[in-house]
């Protein structure tokens, strides 16, 4: 039997322990009570599997061995539902196949909404807090490697950013205490410095960390064969294309659930350094959480260069 005694709730997401010492508690997404009747056998089937492994319905179909239009109609209510997302695509003989994760290890439904509305008007905790906590002992900066890596073979330029954010988050700690192991290139990361807390500049073809937690964040990057070609909101499930667009999410880290992982990237470059000028110059829209979903952190930006002279000096809120 599961206890909802010990839950953390962050973004919609709750952490769902079996007792107090458990050590690997599961990720919980709040189900409205009206989506309850999608969640038959074969819809829980196609959700474990989504669980372990990202796939596309055909793949799905060929594994649980379903009908395909069946798949296509389950898969479609569970990414109604927020209970799937699209994490990629791929073109196989000239044909798109698009590729589907769950976005958590179950669900839950409150139904005792006076208490539950009673909870969201509580006080939010600043975002950053997490990461300053114990003066930033436990956070690690994630940079994407400065040389050539990766599939795109992308160099990143990103130490400058990192500075004005380590500088921005540091005026919310009395004290610091940080070494040179508290930043690390993406090339570098290991599985323990993974389930730290995690800043991390840089989008997915420069910074191998955010394409790793990519399937884990509401808004992420689309991938075609090997390009990563728009940011997709599963929030309001709008799609962004524009090469200076960036976005700003925080969520729990899904490989340490007490952990938190704060990311900060774009298509381009100029879509990480729109991002990091939104945080730093307007830190309380952040903090007031994306305009559809008022419980996620998480926001979509656009960035300008008015002056010409190479720098993003100004960013606008898309979502």
């Amino acid at each position: 039997m599961l206890y909802l005694k010990y839950c953390m709730k962050l973004n919609n997401l709750c952490l769902l322990k079996k007792n107090e010492a458990d050590r690997t508690p599961f990720l919980l997404k709040e189900l409205d009570s009206k989506n309850t009747k999608i969640l038959s056998a074969n819809a829980i089937n196609i959700l474990e599997i989504l669980s372990e492994k990202e796939m596309y319905p055909k793949e799905i179909a060929r594994v649980l061995g379903m009908n395909e239009q069946k798949v296509y109609y389950y898969v479609n209510n569970l990414k109604k539902a927020g209970l799937v997302d699209v994490v990629g695509e791929k073109t196989y003989g000239g044909l798109t196949a698009r590729y589907f994760s769950a976005t958590s290890d179950g669900a839950f439904v409150l139904w005792k909404k006076k208490d539950a509305e009673k909870t969201k008007t509580e006080g939010k905790e600043n975002p950053l807090s997490v990461f300053s906590k114990n003066s930033f002992s436990n956070t690690i900066f994630v940079l994407g490697a400065p040389m050539h890596h990766g599939k795109q073979m992308a160099k990143a330029e990103d130490e400058k950013l990192a500075i004005l954010i380590a500088l921005f988050a540091g005026s919310f700690s009395k004290s610091c205490s940080v070494s040179l192991s508290n930043v690390k290139y993406d090339i570098d990361m290991t599985e323990n410095d993974l389930k730290k807390n995690l800043i991390i500049i840089g989008g997915p073809a420069i910074n191998k960390t955010t394409a790793l937690i990519n399937r884990h964040l509401a808004v992420k990057f689309l991938k075609k064969d090997d390009f990563y070609y728009a940011l997709y909101s599963a929030i309001s499930r709008k799609k962004y294309s524009d090469e200076n667009c960036g976005f700003i999410e925080k969520i729990i880290n899904p490989f340490n659930k007490y952990s938190a992982i704060l990311v900060l990237g774009g298509r381009r470059s100029t879509g990480t350094e729109a991002a990091v000028f939104f945080l730093i110059n307007k830190f309380k829209s952040f903090e007031a959480g994306n305009q559809y979903n008022k419980n996620i952190f998480s926001k979509i930006v656009k960035g300008f260069d008015e002056d010409n002279d190479g720098i993003v000096d100004k960013a606008e809120e898309l979502e």
